[in-house]
C-alpha cells in the first residue's frame, strides 16, 4: 500500500512538471500575441476610418448624382 501511494505521488509530481511547462509555453505564446494584436491594432483602426470615409464619400456621390439626376 504504502509503495502504491509512494509510486503515485511520483506519477503526480511527473504530471506537475508537465503542466508547467505546458502552462509556461502558454504563457509565452499568450505574451507574443498580445504584442502582435497591440501592433496591429493602430492599422486595423486606421483602415476602419479610412472605409468610413469611403463609404461617406459614396453615398455624398450618390445623393449628389440622385439631386442633379445623373444616373449611376
Amino acid at each position: 500500500m504504502i509503495m502504491q501511494v509512494s509510486r503515485e505521488k511520483a506519477l503526480a509530481s511527473e504530471e506537475e512538471k508537465k503542466v508547467q511547462v505546458i502552462n509556461a509555453d502558454v504563457a509565452k505564446k499568450q505574451r507574443a500575441c498580445q504584442e502582435d494584436l497591440a501592433k496591429a491594432e493602430p492599422a486595423l483602426i486606421a483602415a476602419k476610418n479610412a472605409l468610413g470615409t469611403l463609404n461617406k464619400a459614396s453615398e455624398d456621390l450618390f445623393i449628389l448624382s440622385i439631386s442633379i439626376g445623373f444616373s449611376l
